[in-house]
């Protein structure tokens, strides 16, 4: 793993740092997880203009930094393209200073992780990254 951080690299972030807690999380379900479009239900922009009234998004954000937002979805071998992605609830986790959205069509529909699903990301021996979907 080490060669691999040796390598030159061609990362950019997916969101500008004055983007809006809307436009991050449509920027990580259109260019990461190939969604055409994404729902957001009426709780879900409650939460997100609290958020924004508090201070949570730009520019401030979270600890006066910008507030980055993280989601986690799983996906099979077949990955779907072009789906809306319902994001029904947002989360502030403040100790790690994120924002998550809570993504389905129900609560209990979320199946709780015990871990954090970064952990499971890796390059191979080709240079390709694994364990992302």
């Amino acid at each position: 793993m080490v060669d691999a951080c040796e390598q030159p690299s061609n990362f950019r972030f997916l969101y500008s740092d004055d983007a809006t807690i809307e436009d991050k999380i449509e920027a990580i379900a259109r260019r990461v997880y190939r969604a055409s479009d994404v729902f957001f239900y009426p709780e879900a922009k409650g939460q997100i203009e609290r958020f924004t009234a508090n201070g949570l998004g730009p520019p401030a954000g979270l600890h006066g930094q910008d507030s980055p937002v993280a989601v986690s979805r799983r996906f099979t071998a077949h990955a779907p393209r072009d789906f809306t992605l319902p994001v029904r609830d947002v989360r502030a986790y403040t100790g790690a200073g994120w924002l998550v959205p809570l993504c389905g069509g129900h609560p209990a529909d979320a199946r709780a992780r015990t871990s954090a699903a970064a952990l499971n990301v890796d390059i191979d021996e080709d240079g390709r990254t694994v364990g992302l979907f």
